[in-house]
């Protein structure tokens, strides 16, 4: 049976001020790069085969830390 999971990406420095930044260009802030890896270590007993990504720029920065660190 499948499993699908969903991320939501790590923290911004837009997140923090509590601007919505949409579609925006708002990157990871470095808690939110460090919540990306932890979320690896939790997901990494569940031997993950596929990452699915948006293309938004946090997304994607979330989803490469975790294929980094899965």
């Amino acid at each position: 049976m499948a499993l699908i999971l969903l991320v939501r990406h790590g923290q911004t420095d837009e997140n923090v001020s509590g601007r919505i930044s949409g579609q925006g260009p708002a990157p990871l802030n470095n808690r939110g790069q460090e919540q990306a890896k932890l979320a690896a270590q939790v997901l990494a007993p569940l031997q993950v085969t596929r990452l699915i990504s948006s293309p938004v720029v946090r997304a994607h920065q979330t989803a490469t830390l975790l294929d980094e660190h899965l």
